[in-house]
């Protein structure tokens, strides 16, 4: 009896409790406070979080995970970045050997060391691996270096593709201490690693000879000239004749040029007439003189001729101009193909000193070489006559209208009835 009693008093006073008020972000009010967010449900009056990992804000009405949780899409869980994840308490590398780096919230190997696939090793580069506490090159042969962290071949050797040898270039080898010349002839440069002839030789293809260019050859200590007649030249290397002559093909002569020849100690024309240039090694005529096709004569151009002495004029009517070499009409002439002539023109012809036109009645001009009717007069055909329009003829020293009675008007050459009156014709 004594335990129904306890047990009712327990309930009665958690009836009781409900009754007392609770905060306002635990519990929903009644009437208008209803409403928990898109991310959480009412129940039994307290807004719950759909996902239960998460806790509900009632300020902004939202769910969210806490404590640096995020949520990964089922929960609430530590963000250690996509190469970690959370274990014992902390993030802990998926790769194993890789330390984790809190602020970037990834993983990377430290202490030189680089992620080969599967574990963190030293980086030796790809040349070298890591041996026994360092970088050990994969060719034997060959030294490692720490800053460039590459392997090569040192002390002036080279990688011949199997080991390392001294480099010699390729016209040499090593051999007893030292680079010798494939071609023994030959001798070697360490500086360009190259073998030459030296001592003036030069390679001919089988042996070091002595260049004489392509004009001598090498014989008794010097080079000598094939064609003997020659003299060598040691700057250029080549072979020429000196002396002002010049290879004729057998023999060295003197140079006269294709229009002369050497003869008597001295360059003659083979044209007899014609005279020698030394400067131009040419032959020409002298003396205002030119070649006609067989000997010098004088250039009187092509109107003239020379005779007695000077330029004639071949139309002997003509005048010589010697600076123009040409012949033509003086005074005023004009050839007219066979003498010269005055020029008067088409409407005149040169008659007592003078030119006279062929129609006696009108006058001459100088200046235009023409003939016309002057003092207000016009050429009708055959004489100058004085010009009265068509309506009246010139009489008595005057104009005179053709129909009785008319006036003449000078200014128009017109006749007309006077003033007042008008034209009536006879019947």
């Amino acid at each position: 009896m004594l335990f129904k009693h306890l047990i009712l008093t327990a309930v009665c006073s958690l009836q009781s409790v409900s009754a007392t008020p609770v905060v306002d972000s635990e519990l929903l009010a009644r009437g208008d406070y209803n409403n928990c967010g898109k991310d959480a449900t009412n129940q039994y009056g307290v807004c719950v979080c759909r996902n239960g990992d998460m806790k509900y804000d009632a300020k902004t009405q939202t769910c969210s995970c806490t404590d640096g949780k995020v949520w990964t899409g089922t929960k609430c869980e530590y963000d250690c970045g996509k190469d970690a994840l959370y274990q014992y308490g902390k993030c802990v590398c998926r790769n194993a050997g890789q330390e984790y780096d809190a602020k970037t919230k990834s993983c990377s190997c430290t202490g030189g060391k680089v992620w080969t696939g599967t574990k963190c090793e030293y980086d030796c580069g790809k040349d070298a691996s890591y041996k026994n506490g360092k970088c050990v090159c994969n060719k034997a042969d060959q030294e490692y270096d720490a800053k460039t962290k590459s392997c090569s071949c040192t002390g002036g050797k080279i990688w011949t593709g199997t080991k390392c040898v001294y480099d010699c270039g390729k016209e040499a080898s090593w051999s007893n201490g030292k680079c010798v010349c494939n071609h023994k002839d030959k001798s070697y440069d360490e500086k360009t690693k190259i073998c030459s002839c030296t001592g003036g030789t030069v390679w001919t293809g089988t042996k070091c000879e002595h260049d004489c260019g392509k004009d001598a050859v090498f014989e008794y200590g010097k080079c000598v000239c094939r064609h003997r007649d020659q003299h060598y030249d040691e700057a250029s290397k080549t072979c020429s004749c000196t002396d002002g002559k010049i290879w004729n093909g057998q023999k060295c002569v003197y140079d006269c040029g294709k229009q002369a020849s050497w003869n008597n100690g001295k360059c003659v024309c083979n044209e007899q007439d014609k005279s020698f240039d030394d400067k131009t090694k040419t032959c020409s005529c002298t003396g205002g003189k030119i070649w006609n096709g067989q000997k010098c004569v004088y250039d009187c151009g092509a109107d003239a001729i020379f005779e007695y002495g000077k330029c004639v004029c071949k139309s002997q009517d003509k005048s010589y101009d010697e600076k123009t070499k040409s012949c033509s009409c003086t005074g005023g002439k004009v050839w007219n193909g066979q003498k010269c002539v005055h020029d008067c023109g088409k409407d005149a012809s040169y008659s007592n000193g003078q030119c006279v036109c062929l129609h006696k009645d009108q006058h001459y001009d100088d200046k235009s070489k023409t003939c016309a009717c002057t003092g207000g007069k016009t050429w009708n055909g055959s004489q100058c006559v004085y010009d009265c329009g068509k309506d009246a003829v010139y009489q008595y020293g005057k104009c005179v209208c053709r129909n009785e009675g008319f006036a003449y008007d000078a200014a128009s050459k017109t006749c007309k009835c006077a003033k007042g009156k008008c034209y009536s014709p006879p019947y």
